[in-house]
């Protein structure tokens, strides 16, 4: 079984680099799988649909803005659960993410992955320019690198 965990996010963007940060823990420790490969994006939408094109799993972990409750915290989505809540706003020259994924998932049906989970960083301010995170933002890549490395050994993604 070949897996996919790629980490997504703005690097300048404090709490928005949370993906990028786990898949980077992630990439040292995992470095000797040959089951299980890591990967990085900025992009959304088409982009990063693209990357998920051969392989049987992905993990895309994630820093989400929660506009019902204002809680932080870490919360594992199965892509079929996904709603209008969680989608990327559309832009003219380019497909939300969702709908990116109906298109690839139809067109290349054998090639696309059969399960998509996203574990999502639930935001609960806006997004700042920085580098700087506080402790429980980091505590909370601990927790998901944790979380996947649970998943990955179990070798199943139904997490």
């Amino acid at each position: 079984m070949k897996t996919l965990i790629i980490g997504v996010g703005n690097p300048i963007a404090s709490e928005d680099m949370f993906g990028i940060l786990v898949a980077q823990k992630l990439e040292r420790i995992l470095s000797d799988s040959s089951d299980v490969e890591i990967d990085y994006c900025v992009e959304s939408g088409v982009r990063l649909a693209e990357k998920l094109i051969g392989y049987d799993e992905v993990i895309i972990v994630d820093a989400i803005r929660d506009k019902n409750n204002g809680k932080q915290g870490i919360k594992i989505i199965d892509l079929s659960e996904w709603d209008d809540e969680f989608k990327t706003p559309l832009i003219p020259h380019d497909f939300d993410f969702l709908t990116a994924v109906k298109i690839m998932k139809e067109a290349f049906k054998e090639e696309f992955p059969k399960r998509i989970i996203i574990l999502g960083y639930f935001l609960s301010k806006k997004l700042r320019i920085s580098d700087d995170a506080s402790r429980n933002f980091l505590s909370k890549v601990d927790e998901a690198v944790r979380i996947i490395l649970g998943m990955v050994k179990k070798n199943e993604v139904n997490y």
